[in-house]
């Protein structure tokens, strides 16, 4: 398999490289290619190496490119949001998100950029597409607090590993890298109508832009006052009752292993971010959800069926 994927992608590579056709806006392109998960058998390298051979055809005008894909590196929050269509399942309804136009535009390039510059620090952003938990989160030592945290309340045997894994895989934590670009973050997932909640410092509330970039923060909340967490006046001060300047997520980690105990600032961050209390992650999780059962369960009568139909014949 992972041969002929290869194979596609030289192919890919081959057409990307002919001489591009001359089209008008009107023109219809020639070719309309279909692809399904571009990503499989392909090792990170080479995901990326396709998606870059996919775009440079769709660019071009050589042909139009369709492609289903459950890999963040195929999708872009900076880039044409029009180009990506979102199908969810929920039992038998299905809903389809797209939109008609950009979601920034030309009057917004500031937030486009700040994307930009995120994305390049850190691609697994994109993983907002694929969660129904997603947090934006200030900077760095947000991040790194979770699983330290997490750590301390394992050894404390409050919280049990497995039952935490399972939460944490749920999770997609998207460090923002600063408050602005929260704002660029909340337009793209109310655009596509991805749930998700703001972890933010209040900061100086002398400060006039401070003040102005939490209220458009919590404009774009709706009123919705669980979905955003505020510390005063910042992550630090907050929950350890200290003040860096330098290497914070380190800090962060070495004074929740320093605690004594798990404080409650501490414990009422770690229960917003994951979104379930401490108590529910007490007990183990080894048995597979109902709804993995019954399919099973149901997979299993269909074989039987179908055996007996053979045997009939």
């Amino acid at each position: 398999h992972g041969a002929q994927r290869a194979l596609v992608l030289a192919l890919l590579q081959l057409l990307a490289e002919r001489e591009r056709p001359k089209l008008d806006e009107e023109s219809v392109r020639p070719l309309l290619l279909l692809v399904e998960e571009p990503e499989i058998y392909l090792h990170p390298e080479m995901c990326r190496k396709m998606r870059d051979t996919l775009l440079r055809i769709a660019r071009s005008g050589t042909a139009q490119v369709i492609c289903t894909t459950h890999s963040p590196v195929f999708l872009d929050l900076a880039d044409r949001h029009d180009g990506i269509v979102i199908i969810r399942k929920t039992g038998t309804v299905r809903t389809v998100t797209q939109r008609n136009e950009d979601i920034f535009g030309e009057q917004a390039r500031e937030q486009r950029d700040r994307l930009r510059m995120i994305l390049n620090f850190d691609p697994s952003a994109n993983e907002a597409f694929f969660t129904g938990n997603a947090v934006l989160v200030e900077g760095d030592s947000e991040v790194a607090a979770v699983d330290a945290i997490a750590e301390k309340l394992i050894g404390g045997g409050e919280i049990v590993r497995d039952a935490y894994l399972i939460h944490r895989r749920q999770l997609t934590l998207i460090n923002c890298r600063g408050k602005q670009t929260i704002l660029a973050f909340q337009d793209v997932l109310d655009a596509f109508g991805i749930s998700y909640r703001v972890v933010h410092d209040r900061d100086d509330p002398a400060s006039g832009v401070s003040r102005l970039v939490n209220e458009k923060i919590s404009g774009r909340m709706k009123g919705e006052a669980s979905r955003i967490l505020i510390h005063t006046p910042d992550f630090e001060q907050e929950l350890f009752g200290e003040s860096w300047t330098t290497d914070k997520p380190w800090r962060t980690v070495k004074a929740v292993r320093q605690m004594p105990s798990v404080g409650l600032p501490v414990r009422g961050f770690f229960e917003f971010v994951l979104r379930c209390r401490i108590h529910e992650l007490a007990h183990s999780h080894r048995v597979a959800p109902r709804g993995i059962v019954a399919s099973a369960r149901t997979m299993q009568r269909k074989r039987r069926e179908r055996l007996k139909v053979l045997d009939l014949r």
